[in-house]
């Protein structure tokens, strides 16, 4: 929230590209680190304090465009995006879920 929220609204943006494996993989660590309550936990905060943010930007703000690397794409493409990774998330989490389940029995 801290490196893009800022920055969607300035006209023109250009942002770095994260680097997506190292960035998954710090996160894979410190949830590793971390009880499975907190890291529920962690995630609904981090979440809801994203969607306060985004309550805050007036809905003509999410057809700008800005780029991240050689992307380019709207406000709303990008939440659009965040969105789509954690529905990705969760079916990993499902998967891994029922496989779990499956070898109790």
């Amino acid at each position: 929230m801290e490196k893009r929220l800022p920055y969607l609204l300035i006209p023109n943006s250009v942002l770095v590209k994260p680097n997506v494996q190292q960035m998954n993989s710090r996160a894979a660590f410190e949830s590793l680190n971390m009880m499975k309550e907190e890291v529920i936990k962690q995630f609904s905060q981090t979440r809801l304090k994203l969607v306060n943010e985004m309550k805050k930007i007036p809905a003509e703000e999410f057809n700008k465009v800005f780029s991240i690397g050689a992307s380019v794409l709207t406000v709303a493409e990008y939440f659009n995006g965040l969105i789509e990774h954690d529905l990705h998330h969760f079916q990993q989490i499902n998967v891994f879920l029922y496989k779990f389940d499956g070898m109790e029995h």
